[in-house]
């Protein structure tokens, strides 16, 4: 009975796929199982916070913030989010952290009076 458990849950575990297309500190650009890329917080062996959800198209960072672009599949429209590095912590939710959606203008705007970095990553799903 053991065995059985054990080979079923190896089965059931290589079912799942992920991989990390970008890192910064603590920060990763995840996609598991091709269901997009996502900014995440990595909290170590418990895994990850999410701060952005799919589909993230482009990435960059500086020693204070970290930008994203997104882009809607279906409508194509794109979303820009940016995030203090310094404020956040495993205990906070997405929405307490992440700033946006902003349309472009708005982020362009911020991007201005903030100092938030240029977008240096761009990922092509």
């Amino acid at each position: 009975m053991k065995k059985c458990l054990l080979l079923f849950l190896a089965l059931f575990l290589s079912g799942c796929d992920s991989g990390t297309e970008w890192r910064d500190e603590k920060y990763e650009i995840i996609w598991i199982d091709t269901l997009g890329l996502s900014l995440n917080l990595n909290v170590g062996a418990s895994g990850f916070v999410e701060r952005v959800p799919p589909n993230v198209v482009a990435v960059g960072s500086n020693s204070q913030y970290i930008v994203v672009k997104q882009s809607n599949k279906a409508s194509k429209e794109i979303a820009y989010f940016y995030l203090e590095k310094g404020k956040d912590n495993t205990y906070k939710n997405a929405n307490e952290i992440t700033k946006g959606p902003l349309g472009e203008a708005e982020f362009i705007e911020l991007s201005r009076k903030l100092g938030l970095p240029k977008i240096t990553k761009e990922f092509h799903y």
